[in-house]
């Protein structure tokens, strides 16, 4: 599995694997064809792609590469941010997340920039999910080309007037075409940092008083905002949203992520000092709303990070927002006044 039958058709593997939660995606290379292999674990999808038919390679650079970096960057700071402040052992801790983020970006920059490639035949427009990396796509759209020309050299284009195979009389080539991306409405990603702001009030809240109540009150926003965050880079996905805001969403589900795991690990340090209150959550739930940042050092530095975090991507993302919402997006470019009789190439920067 995960390669097509050989015996009867060459197929050469090319460069660019997407990896996928139950599966893969990549592409083989055959003489007169490209197949695209989608594997889902127990089952495989395969696509063909014959060169005679093929219009155009789209390429264009994507911006996920830079916000994995940005990401890793800021979970770089805030790792050592409260480390000049905190006990050897407990600071240890922090520079080895520090480390593991620092790897991850160094991993991402050594693959190289993010691209988006898709193929257009007359019928569709194929996403080569497979060609996620500029230097890889690049390397293949480079092999397909010359082969593609090729397969299409004797083709002559509808009322040229010329016999077949001569290529001297072609139609003007198009204006490259657009791929088309969907607009969207931002009131979700509103309602997420409205929400975001109302959480860091919660969180500045423990500085002054530790109530069930606002415990409670606070747990049902964390847990709203969390969904809402999701449905957001769900939705935003592919549209013509600003890339800033679309940054934020991303950096805010990693806030939340975060706060999930430092809970959950406050809890397991209750547990441990008071191993009777384990099954009983209500009560475990009222230890835990107890708890104040001025316990510890840590916690302290923590909870000012993220009140300030909470405060500041709900103010920028409150104003990405309403640009978002004024209709200031990425602008399209014309589609193509009609197909393309010979394959092209097209990247934007």
């Amino acid at each position: 599995m995960g390669k097509p039958d050989t015996t009867a058709t060459p197929y050469q593997r090319l460069p660019g694997k997407k990896r996928r939660f139950f599966g893969y995606e990549r592409l083989w290379l055959g003489p007169d064809h490209l197949l695209l292999l989608r594997s889902h674990n127990y089952y495989e999808d395969y696509k063909r792609f014959y060169f005679k038919d093929i219009q155009a390679l789209l390429l264009r650079k994507t911006s996920e590469g830079r916000i994995f970096n940005l990401i890793c960057g800021i979970l770089i700071g805030l790792c050592l941010l409260p480390t000049a402040s905190l006990d050897k052992e407990i600071a240890l801790i922090f520079w080895v997340m520090a480390a593991f983020f620092f790897l991850l970006l160094v991993i991402n920059v050594l693959f190289g920039p993010t691209c988006a490639c898709h193929l257009k035949t007359a019928v569709q427009t194929e996403k080569l999910a497979a060609l996620g990396r500029l230097r890889k796509a690049r390397k293949v759209i480079n092999r397909l080309s010359p082969l593609i020309h090729a397969a299409q050299a004797g083709l002559n284009p509808p009322g040229s007037g010329g016999p077949a195979g001569d290529s001297s009389r072609r139609l003007p080539p198009p204006q490259p075409a657009a791929l088309s991306q969907k607009t969207v409405k931002v009131t979700i990603h509103m309602l997420l940092f409205g929400l975001l702001l109302v959480l860091g009030l919660f969180w500045w809240s423990k500085f002054h008083q530790n109530q069930v109540v606002l415990a409670l009150l606070e747990a049902v926003c964390y847990m709203t905002t969390g969904i809402i965050a999701i449905a957001a880079l769900v939705r935003q996905g592919g549209t013509t949203l600003p890339a800033l805001l679309k940054i934020l969403t991303w950096i805010t589900l990693i806030l939340l992520v975060v706060q999930f795991f430092i809970g959950q690990f406050i809890g397991l340090l209750i547990i441990v000092k008071n191993p009777e209150i384990a099954r009983n959550q209500w009560v475990l739930f009222k230890a835990l709303a107890a708890v104040r940042p001025d316990d510890s050092p840590l916690m302290y530095h923590f909870q000012i990070i993220s009140v300030g975090t909470a405060f500041g991507l709900g103010l920028c993302g409150l104003g990405a927002g309403l640009l978002g919402w004024t209709g200031i997006a990425r602008p399209g470019r014309p589609k193509a006044a009609g197909p393309d009789p010979s394959p092209r190439r097209m990247e934007e920067a």
